[in-house]
């Protein structure tokens, strides 16, 4: 009997260690990963999807409200929206206008000349001033496409030449890296307001200054119809 007991022991004991060694070999999922280790998927438990990092060349670095917008039935890109704020604010020097047609006919002529040459003035890879020219048509389908119709005759400005029929300009180095947060869209009826605060360097420490910027959606397109600058 002795010898019998002695012997289911050893395959009782035998059993448990069995089981030990596979429970050791097993990861419990409700473990949390350690500092610097990664999950089961790959996914770099220490990593942050926001962190940013600057890029060579010239950009826009936006942070906060930046998803697209519904206005009036029109889907609104309010980062391209906060980055023509800032050309017109800090590049053009327009601070505030209640409606496109008061601001001068050579800014006018000079933004959209700009924008006939660039989609973002501030990503130019220039080196130097360039001398450019552009068509009227080029520059009214650009102001057209900003502000919607202009009451403006384009051929006053002084970057016209009427011998050749063109506009001239040596193209601004407007090259520079721009930081905002988008702070608030307010939406009401077929306008948005789009108020965004400008920093001087990506940890956005420093501010520059806030713009609101009022996008109006008519016959189906959104165009900029109003600028406040703090």
């Amino acid at each position: 009997m002795t010898l019998k007991i002695q012997k289911w022991t050893a395959v009782l004991c035998s059993l448990i260690l069995l089981a030990l060694l596979a429970t050791s070999c097993t990861k419990d999922p409700n473990v949390k990963a350690k500092e610097g280790q990664k999950n089961e998927y790959n996914v770099d438990m220490n990593s942050s999807e926001t962190t940013e990092t600057e890029l060579p060349g010239f950009h826009s670095y936006g942070t906060g409200k930046t998803e697209p917008v519904t206005v009036g039935g029109v889907s609104i890109n309010v980062k391209s929206y906060a980055v023509r704020s800032y050309e017109l604010a800090y590049m053009m020097g327009q601070k505030e206008f209640s409606s496109p047609n008061q601001l001068s006919v050579d800014v006018l002529t000079q933004y959209g000349f700009s924008h006939v040459l660039l989609p973002n003035l501030n990503e130019t890879t220039n080196k130097t001033m360039e001398y450019r020219t552009a068509t009227l048509e080029q520059i009214q389908a650009e102001l057209q496409k900003l502000f919607g119709t202009v009451d403006a005759d384009l051929t006053k400005a002084e970057l016209y030449k009427p011998s050749e029929k063109i506009f001239e300009m040596w193209m601004p180095d407007y090259g520079c890296n721009i930081y905002y947060t988008i702070d608030a869209v307010n939406v009401e009826g077929n306008k948005a307001d789009i108020i965004t605060t400008f920093y001087n360097e990506l940890a956005r420490s420093t501010m520059l200054g806030r713009t609101t910027l009022t996008v109006t959606v008519q016959n189906g397109a959104a165009a900029i119809s109003a600028l406040k600058t703090e």
